[in-house]
């Protein structure tokens, strides 16, 4: 459908599609705001910096907030009027749209390369104040790319993304998506491989711990990865000018299993209720992340009979 439709048409699957996001929206939204919540109420009480296996959730709950309330906005008014958002306001809606997108698959690529660095290469970045070096080139890359296709921003069949004729957004996309899973991937299988050989050789306790907080790490940026995965095919079969419910379904769903599936995997990892006991606090800190780096170092330059 393009921007000229007739704006009473009812896109097909309507009726079947607005349902189903709708229930998976509440889940996400409650989800994050729960996650979102909790771990500010932790950095608030203790009054320290988050550690790593507390900020990597956190990062990803907020940027995918940004992105539920853009989809909310898109998806609220398609179904109050039974057609997506028209004109002008709905090529800046679907560039808004793109750039969060970039920001969320950037920063998930971003977390896996400084994790591999930290675990594989020994390598601690600086990332400053409020982790702004982290943050900086995420939004500048997403920026550069958002801007490559300003004209090719429209109105979809259920919202506004990419007009019916643009192949560039969608192809920026599936070519983002795939570099950065294959990123992910390969620091993912390295860095645990580093954690658990190091365990093996040395058996410290430290390199459990490591193993512990890298696990925990890599697989909350799998979550968010796997949660693009059905967005490819639907941007596949958008560059080949395919559509069929079952594509619009699936990337509608998926968008809402990055908040369910990092919320689930955090009350797994830390339970329901924060700690802050003094013994608690301490131990929370080192399975945490705050001693990761010295950990590696310790256990992949000492032997058993030398290592505390």
């Amino acid at each position: 459908m393009s921007d000229n439709s007739v704006t009473g048409f009812q896109p097909p699957g309507l009726d079947i599609i607005v349902p189903l996001a709708t229930i998976f929206s509440i889940f996400n939204a409650v989800s994050l705001i729960y996650l979102l919540t909790r771990i500010s109420i932790l950095w608030w009480k203790t009054k320290r910096s988050l550690t790593m296996v507390h900020r990597v959730p956190f990062y990803f709950a907020f940027s995918e907030f940004l992105f539920f309330f853009v989809n909310l906005v898109n998806g609220v008014y398609t179904t109050v009027h039974q057609f997506p958002i028209q004109g002008e306001a709905c090529k800046i809606m679907g560039g808004i749209t793109f750039f969060l997108f970039g920001c969320n698959v950037t920063l998930s690529g971003a977390l896996s390369l400084t994790t591999y660095l930290r675990i594989c290469r020994e390598i601690v970045i600086d990332l400053g104040t409020y982790d702004y070096k982290l943050f900086l080139p995420i939004i500048l890359t997403s920026l550069i790319l958002t801007l490559i296709g300003d004209k090719n921003y429209g109105q979809s069949q259920f919202w506004c993304f990419s007009s019916p004729t643009d192949t560039i957004t969608a192809s920026i996309s599936v070519l983002l998506i795939i570099i950065i899973l294959l990123i992910t991937l390969y620091c993912y299988i390295m860095t645990l491989m580093e954690v658990y050989n190091a365990l093996n050789r040395f058996g410290a306790k430290f390199g459990q711990v490591d193993f512990i907080v890298a696990r925990r790490i890599t697989f909350y940026i799998l979550i968010v990865i796997l949660e693009w995965v059905p967005v490819v095919i639907y941007l596949v079969a958008k560059i080949f000018h395919y559509e069929n419910l079952w594509i619009y379904l699936a990337a509608t769903l998926s968008v809402s299993f990055g908040g369910i599936g990092n919320t689930i995997l955090y009350i797994i990892y830390e339970k329901w209720r924060n700690r802050y006991s003094p013994t608690a606090s301490e131990n929370n800190r080192r399975s945490s992340g705050i001693e990761m780096t010295r950990s590696v170092v310790i256990t992949s330059s000492c032997t058993n009979e030398n290592c505390s």
